[in-house]
């Protein structure tokens, strides 16, 4: 039997989404479940609803829960999410961003933070345009990216 991770993921998929993250909590009676997803170009309310209605007519989530109840969010990440995957940066060129890298473990460093503009996207890494210039990162030192709002 397919666990609920791999029955969401497929779900996704067949509706031309991209599963970011699945998490399911007990409170109160029924499960909670929130997924989140979203495509390279975006994603509207009808591939959410859609995506919903499929989730909640498929019987392999309500066996892998082990509830014929529960409660569901389905929603596409917030700005407050993160940029996770390689594909949605490209999205967010010429925005700024707030990139956390990965703290080095040998060192025993604190995490550090850099902010700048994104100016480039590629198999390696990102590119970002900051008051010193453009700096390089690569994805494996990258630990969270946030887009920054500009109110």
């Amino acid at each position: 039997m397919p666990s609920l991770d791999e029955v969401i993921m497929a779900l996704a998929a067949e509706a031309g989404l991209k599963l970011l993250d699945l998490s399911v909590s007990a409170e109160g009676s029924a499960p909670n479940m929130r997924v989140v997803v979203d495509t390279p170009q975006g994603i509207t309310i009808g591939e959410i609803s859609n995506l919903s209605k499929r989730i909640r007519r498929d019987a392999a989530v309500t066996d892998a829960l082990s509830a014929d109840e529960f409660r569901l969010e389905v929603t596409s990440p917030g700005d407050h999410f993160g940029l996770r995957e390689p594909w949605q940066f490209d999205r967010h060129m010429g925005r700024r961003l707030k990139v956390t890298l990965a703290r080095d473990e040998t060192e025993g460093s604190e995490n550090d933070t850099r902010t700048g503009v994104l100016a480039g996207s590629s198999a390696d890494g990102i590119q970002l345009r900051t008051g010193e210039g453009l700096l390089d990162l690569h994805w494996q030192d990258i630990e969270q990216a946030v887009v920054l709002i500009d109110w």
